[in-house]
């Protein structure tokens, strides 16, 4: 019945995340609809950036295949379970074309409000790291001697504030373009 419990409490999770997703993005767009409009320039920059996200991913999972079977000759193992892994390689993947997003301006459409988006992901971010301490704190961040899953939170936790520190920096560098554009 545990097993049951446990696959009813994941669908359960799934649909409520999904929820608040929904309820999240019409927050963050002035215009109150659930989609984010971007102009022309903005959808290739987007493009370019599933593109350049699409081939990291595929290298890192080559990368990873190739130390799997190194890994496998040398008669040892990561301490980290296999999801963990695998979120890791994939984590790559969407940081590289989201990085690119906000350093090219693709990133927030033109109906979006920037500032509750700030505020968005280092809550996020910093919830995740909460919930990840408290599944550490009763000792499961260590399974069979390898990193178990309450890892993931921690991962999607720094993900989130990397985010947030990354649009903190494009937004200096374009406020020193545009003060040096005024001094000029």
């Amino acid at each position: 019945m545990s097993g049951n419990a446990h696959l009813i409490g994941i669908i359960v999770g799934i649909a409520v995340g999904l929820i608040l997703v929904a309820i999240i993005y019409k927050t963050l767009n002035v215009s109150g609809n659930g989609k984010t409009e971007y102009d022309e320039r903005q959808q290739i920059v987007r493009g370019r950036g599933y593109m350049y996200g699409f081939y990291c991913e595929i290298i890192a999972f080559a990368l990873y295949a190739v130390f799997k079977a190194f890994e496998e000759e040398a008669g040892w193992e990561l301490p980290i379970i296999l999801p963990v892994q695998l979120f890791i390689v994939m984590l790559i993947g969407i940081m590289v074309e989201i990085g690119y997003c906000i350093f090219h301006d693709g990133y927030f459409g033109l109906n979006n409000d920037k500032k509750k988006y700030y505020i968005s992901f280092f809550l996020i971010g910093l919830s995740n790291i909460l919930i990840g301490f408290a599944n550490t704190s009763n000792g499961k961040l260590w399974t069979d001697g390898k990193l178990g899953l309450p890892m993931l939170n921690y991962l999607c936790g720094a993900m989130f504030i990397v985010i947030g520190i990354m649009i903190i920096i494009h937004n200096l560098i374009d406020k020193s373009e545009v003060e040096e554009e005024d001094e000029e």
